[in-house]
């Protein structure tokens, strides 16, 4: 069989060059020199400097794993488990041991098959592993593996450098609704006149703001803001709490739109500028209004009706009340801001000929809010719709279907 001119490749022509080789290099008195006496052979090299380059990659994938850990509280599944703790020992203890696992896991794969290869590829003769190792090449598993790493490395930097934009992408990070704060008359109260009166001014009973107006009361409006930054929050009892932070939120709100008033949408507002802004004075502490809402709310009050009362400047929101909410009437306050919102189909339709219900998209994002108080989001909807809370008792479910939120500003130009 003459191989002159080309390297073998099949295994029938590499174990023909290695019974030639065999025959040529026997010496005339002892037995046939086998293989290189360095102890390297080029299959060798191949195979090690593929391990590490598959041991690189799974470092890669480590560090992309933690990255995302810190990046992904955008997915509510993950920030679910991830605001469940906030300690880097949970971190060490749970996280570590199962991004190794996995990390391991997808390398000793790689490497398993990676080898299977070579060792199908290879000849079962040390003078022919020039041939073998020119036959199976480098490992195209260990390329891709390097590839994919880098990738899922380079995507995890990207989304944790824009975690803070893709917050509200997901929606909201799901809480355990608790009180964590007792009912008591006898401390501290603030006055919310001044807030009352502005309200009373420029808002009208569908909660359409009059902008324009308002600019002109923007000094007054700073002057209760300031007011706030001064409250005594931890002597205060649970409702002068809450009826501070919703009148707080919404306060807020306000002075941002009339900063950048006039504007079409919040949403047209620089991020940097909007719900992440720790900008606002809040008794001790400074907060943005994605803190207030997400940390100083909802996981210390079991009271997802809040949800109808913040107010986020759009015509999908609900209603801003034309009042301030008072500690001595908050739960009559919050009643009739849901009892309202139900009422409206902006936010509530239900269509018992279709077996349909629309809701508005707080109901979405919110949905363990109201599921931890009634069961389930639909429980919680049908305690304001005869018709729907007959259609439940009847064991007839209606299909679930979300409202558009209209991000267009709540200005009373807009009004419909």
């Amino acid at each position: 069989m003459n191989m002159v001119g080309r390297m073998p490749s099949r295994p029938d022509e590499i174990e023909a060059v290695f019974s030639e080789r065999q025959a040529t290099d026997r010496p005339a008195d002892g037995p046939a020199r086998i293989g290189p006496t360095n102890g390297m052979t080029p299959a060798t090299r191949v195979g090690r400097s593929a391990g590490v380059v598959r041991w690189i990659s799974a470092a890669l994938m480590v560090i992309a794993v933690f990255v995302l850990i810190g990046a992904l509280p955008v997915v509510r599944g993950i920030e679910m488990l991830w605001s469940s703790v906030a300690d880097l020992g949970f971190l060490l203890r749970v996280g570590l041991p199962v991004t190794v696992t996995v990390a391991v896991c997808v390398w000793w794969l790689s490497r398993r098959a990676v080898g299977e290869r070579t060792r199908l590829a290879e000849p079962p003769r040390a003078s022919v592993e020039q041939a073998a190792a020119v036959a199976m090449g480098w490992p195209w598993g260990t390329t891709v593996l390097a590839v994919l790493s880098a990738a899922m490395l380079a995507i995890a930097a990207g989304t944790y450098a824009r975690r803070d934009a893709l917050k509200n992408v997901f929606g909201p990070a799901r809480v355990t609704l608790h009180e964590a704060y007792e009912r008591h008359t006898d401390g501290p109260t603030i006055e919310h006149s001044a807030f009352d009166a502005l309200l009373g001014k420029h808002v009208d009973k569908d909660g359409w703001v009059d902008y324009a107006a308002f600019r002109g009361d923007a000094a007054t409006l700073d002057v209760y803001i300031t007011l706030l930054g001064k409250a005594p929050f931890a002597d205060l009892g649970r409702d002068e709490k809450l009826s501070l932070l919703i009148n707080a939120y919404n306060a807020f709100t306000l002075r941002l739109i009339l900063d950048h008033y006039p504007v079409k949408s919040i949403k047209d507002i620089p991020s940097a500028e909007r719900w992440d802004a720790k900008r606002w004075r809040l008794g001790s502490m400074t907060l943005s209004l994605n803190q207030i809402e997400h940390e100083q709310i909802r996981p210390r009050f079991a009271e997802p009706r809040v949800h109808f009362a913040l107010v986020c400047a759009a015509i999908g929101c609900p209603k801003l009340r034309n009042e301030a909410y008072r500690a001595e009437r908050i739960e009559e306050q919050l009643e009739d801001q849901t009892r309202y919102v139900h009422s409206h189909d902006r936010w509530f339709r239900y269509q018992p000929g279709a077996n349909e219900v629309y809701l508005t998209k707080l109901y979405d994002w919110y949905g363990s809010d109201f599921a931890q108080i009634a069961g389930s989001v639909p429980l919680f909807a049908s305690r304001y719709s005869t018709p729907f809370n007959a259609a439940l008792r009847e064991d007839k479910p209606p299909r679930i279907r979300w409202l558009d939120y209209d991000w267009m500003l709540n200005d009373r130009r807009n009004a419909r």
